[in-house]
């Protein structure tokens, strides 16, 4: 008798066991169904999003569509007013061409006095600074302010790559993520 109820103590405790894993089991898979459940529901919350923002954009992409139509047959139909201006223009150009050769002319006489006036105003000036201290301290201060004026520069075009950088990256995790929201519509 005493093997045998032991057996049956056994024999009942095993089917407790089994009946609370079996409670924890269901326990378990109802918290996964609701968790399921629960991203299901947001899945399609986010899916309506997307698709609600890709309606907005298909709308926005066929106007934008009708906005170049239009400017396209404006532009076509400007084009022959385009090409009669164009012939005027190549008949001014072939007047203005004449013009400037004779100007041209003009000016190589003019330059040769302005040459000649040039060498003996350069004559005048290096005579006058000869010697002439002030006049080389000054060109010393404005020379200091040069180097100062293009380390500044220096430091704004580092400032500026490093912005530049930061915009691209900024740029490529965009281009990602966009690449990621076009994936999952696909």
């Amino acid at each position: 008798k005493n093997l045998s109820e032991e057996l049956e103590q056994e024999y009942q405790e095993r089917i407790d066991d089994l009946i609370q894993k079996h409670i924890e089991n269901e326990k378990r898979l109802k918290q996964k169904i609701n968790d399921l459940s629960a991203k299901n529901s947001k899945l399609t919350q986010q899916r309506n999003d997307y698709q609600n923002q890709n309606q907005t954009l298909n709308h926005e992409m066929e106007e934008i569509k009708k906005m170049y139509l239009e400017k396209f047959d404006k532009l076509n139909e400007n084009a022959n007013d385009l090409n009669i201006k164009i012939k005027q223009l190549e008949l001014e150009k072939e007047r203005l061409s004449e013009v400037t050769k004779r100007k041209e002319s003009d000016l190589k006489q003019k330059q040769k006095s302005w040459q000649s006036e040039k060498e003996i105003y350069d004559q005048t000036i290096t005579e006058l600074n000869k010697n002439d201290d002030k006049k080389n301290l000054i060109l010393i201060q404005n020379e200091e302010i040069i180097i100062d004026l293009n380390e500044k520069v220096e430091k704004l075009n580092s400032k500026l790559n490093i912005d530049n950088t930061k915009s691209h990256k900024a740029i490529q995790e965009l281009t990602h993520k966009l690449s990621k929201n076009e994936h999952i519509f696909n």
